[in-house]
């Protein structure tokens, strides 16, 4: 009835009826695909995500042989209701509607269109970057890119990390949240992507910046989506599974991954900003002073030394790092994105020292403040 009426925005089955069953959920989508349309399966497991694509009887047919064999639970979203299906070992079926949570049809046109993690406008629409009608607002193209490719991320993070399909209330905190476009999107992809009880707050020191978020929150109705006046280092945190860090100047970044660290968040996901503690901790001498008597090089080094060493902290700790480009350099110059897993318990702490020392002592580096606050 959905696909005829052309009200389908997706469709969500989970809760395996097995703990061995590879695909832990399946996300399905009504696609315009050469004019025909057609249901897009998007099924994830502990480590990754594939694609497939049916008619659509073959794609109500497999619904139907997957709700019977496979998972217990289903979601319908749709513009006109959302539908819920609720089973259980025994054979019992429980079935119920309530309003539709999104009215907007999404798009049907798939040939060589991206995935996209954006459920609801509503938040770029008020944050400026679309209008009502959808289109991006002059000079919002970058911006709107950020978000895109943030999500992106997170997606992949957060599988890695087996907390997308997480059971209880997913708790995150975005350090040093500013105007609040990637504290958004982070709640709308929690809560309407992937269906989670989240909880994010968004803490930072300009209360202008978190009036204006509290008023648009209020508007979007984002219950469980907060905003808090103070400094990263002192705002209290008990349970922390997700920690943001965009942006964050100087050692603020270093003052936000120490939190982490010390909640045991399962992942952490910085962009830092500037780097100003270490370039005045590096002295001239060392092996590399003929480098270091250059201003734009020395800073630079300085630069990669400081993200370097956070790593390597992380992973002293027992987190699993990556360091990326975050968005190209054409979008905005603060594109480097270090992520961590938190992955194991009894790290080689050692070999991570040496590492640390090692390059302190080639780059005639004094000190490094997350160290110092680790310590």
């Amino acid at each position: 009835t959905s696909v005829k009426a052309d009200s389908w925005i997706r469709c969500i089955l989970s809760k395996p009826r097995s703990k061995s069953e590879k695909i832990k959920k399946s996300v399905i989508t009504l696609i315009e695909q050469k004019d025909e349309l057609k249901l897009k399966f998007v099924h994830s497991s502990t480590t990754q995500d594939f694609t497939e694509v049916l008619s659509i009887r073959d794609g109500i047919n497999y619904i139907q042989q997957s709700l019977s064999d496979n998972f217990l639970n289903a979601i319908l979203f749709s513009t006109e209701h959302d539908v819920h299906y609720l089973s259980n070992k025994r054979g019992s079926v429980y079935i119920k509607s309530r309003p539709a949570g999104q009215q907007d049809k999404p798009l049907r046109k798939h040939d060589h269109q991206k995935r996209s993690f954006i459920t609801q406008r509503d938040y770029l629409v008020s944050l400026g970057i679309i209008d009502e009608g959808g289109r991006i607002n002059a000079g919002r193209g970058a911006k709107l890119k950020q978000i895109e490719k943030f999500l992106e991320i997170m997606n992949t993070l957060l599988h890695q990390a087996e907390l997308n399909d997480f059971k209880g209330k997913l708790v995150g905190y975005d350090m040093g949240s500013g105007k609040g476009y990637l504290t958004f999107a982070l709640y709308d992809y929690l809560k309407n992507y992937l269906n989670l009880d989240a909880s994010i707050t968004g803490i930072d020191l300009r209360e202008d910046l978190i009036s204006k978020c509290r008023k648009l929150k209020k508007q979007l109705k984002y219950s469980n989506l907060h905003f808090e006046e103070s400094s990263i280092k002192d705002h209290p945190i008990n349970q922390c599974d997700i920690l943001l860090a965009l942006h964050a100047c100087d050692t603020a970044t270093d003052d936000a991954i120490h939190r982490g660290i010390l909640a045991k968040a399962k992942v952490i996901v910085c962009s830092p900003c500037c780097h100003k503690q270490v370039r005045k901790a590096m002295h001239d001498e060392g092996d590399l002073k003929s480098v270091k008597k250059h201003g734009i090089l020395k800073e630079r080094q300085a630069e990669l030394a400081t993200d370097a060493i956070r790593s390597l902290l992380l992973e002293v700790h027992g987190y699993e790092t990556k360091v990326f480009e975050f968005v190209s350099t054409e979008h905005t110059g603060k594109n480097l994105m270090i992520a961590a897993i938190l992955k194991n318990s009894n790290p080689e702490k050692e070999k991570y020292f040496e590492e640390i020392e090692s390059i302190k002592n080639t780059l005639g580096i004094s000190h490094h403040y997350l160290e110092t606050l680790l310590a």
